[in-house]
């Protein structure tokens, strides 16, 4: 379970970051 779960949920934070930083940069 982990060696599925760690990489889905690095991806999906790796995903919000993205989204976070462009909304921040459109933002500012």
């Amino acid at each position: 379970n982990g060696y599925i779960i760690k990489p889905f949920t690095a991806q999906t934070l790796e995903e919000k970051l993205g989204k976070v930083f462009e909304r921040l940069a459109a933002t500012a």
